[in-house]
């Protein structure tokens, strides 16, 4: 019993916290080259205003300059940057309008 009333809060510790903001709402943006900025690539400025830094996208898809797209986005807690524009992203889903 003395096992169990040690694991039982150490194991709802672990399965509680989270490092992502998982986005299930689909977004509309436009692609923006921000590379003259330090540290900063291509972002991803949303219809309602707010900059995204992706980081990781789907396998095999490669971000253009102007284009407007839709999307779902992962926010990426434990990850930083030196860019500092938007909040950094893992892109789980994309495709051009």
């Amino acid at each position: 019993m003395k096992k169990l009333s040690f694991f039982l809060p150490l194991l709802m510790l672990v399965f509680s916290c989270s490092n992502t903001k998982v986005g299930t709402d689909e977004y509309k943006g436009i692609v923006t080259d921000m590379t003259g900025l330090d540290g900063c690539g291509m972002m991803i400025k949303l219809d309602n205003g707010t900059s995204l830094q992706p980081v990781v996208l789907p396998q095999g898809f490669v971000l253009q300059k102007d284009k407007k797209v839709k999307l779902r986005y992962t926010i990426l807690k434990d990850r930083m940057s030196t860019c500092m524009s938007g909040p950094v992203v893992q892109i789980t889903s994309i495709s051009y309008l």
